[in-house]
């Protein structure tokens, strides 16, 4: 496997895991303090700046176009 391989990224894995994974009960125990809403916003965002791609033959999923973007991200 490639180092620069493109890697799919699951978005739905991405709300669960920013909105604290069901474990969070309350807002102070967010890390993030973003709603699901605001993060589709954002991915809107990153597909309009180039740096997500939708991939088509995966619903749901999306990848970085290049995998040094993930170090900067």
């Amino acid at each position: 496997m490639s180092l620069f391989s493109p890697v799919l990224i699951l978005w739905d894995l991405v709300i669960w895991v920013a909105i604290g994974g069901g474990k969070a009960q309350n807002q102070e125990q967010r890390q993030l303090t973003w709603s699901e809403d605001e993060l589709n916003a954002a991915q809107k965002q990153l597909y309009g700046r180039n740096l997500l791609q939708l991939v088509e033959e995966r619903a749901g999923c999306c990848q970085l176009p290049h995998p040094l973007l993930g170090w900067g991200l």
